[in-house]
């Protein structure tokens, strides 16, 4: 259960496409596919991936979109990362932000090998 929150839960990677096709869309208009921009590609998932699992952190934590007020409740959002993990009791909430710091780290192996 956990591996499978920090690894698809939290990134929401149904996001993907929008970014990768936007990356490969800059890629293409800044003068074609190189090296460097499949490592930009990757670089680009791999922070959208930390920004979607902060994203899940501060809309429960800090805003509070996320949490329930009552079992009557309109959602004010139709994605809802969060208030599903918090229903299925998954604890330690505070490890959220450190899933989107790994994501980041993640993705500055790719940028460091930028030629």
């Amino acid at each position: 259960m956990k591996l499978r929150v920090h690894l698809w839960t939290l990134p929401r990677w149904f996001a993907a496409p929008l970014f990768g096709g936007s990356a490969l869309l800059g890629a293409l208009l800044a003068g074609g596919m190189t090296f460097n921009s499949w490592l930009g590609v990757i670089a680009s998932l791999l922070i959208m991936a930390g920004g979607h699992s902060f994203n899940s952190f501060l809309d429960y934590s800090w805003t509070g979109l996320d949490r329930e007020k009552s079992p009557n409740e309109v959602p004010r959002k139709t994605i809802r990362a969060a208030r599903a993990l918090s229903r299925e009791g998954w604890p330690a909430r505070r490890r959220w932000p450190s899933n989107a710091i790994g994501w980041y780290a993640l993705a500055l192996a790719p940028l460091s090998t930028w030629r």
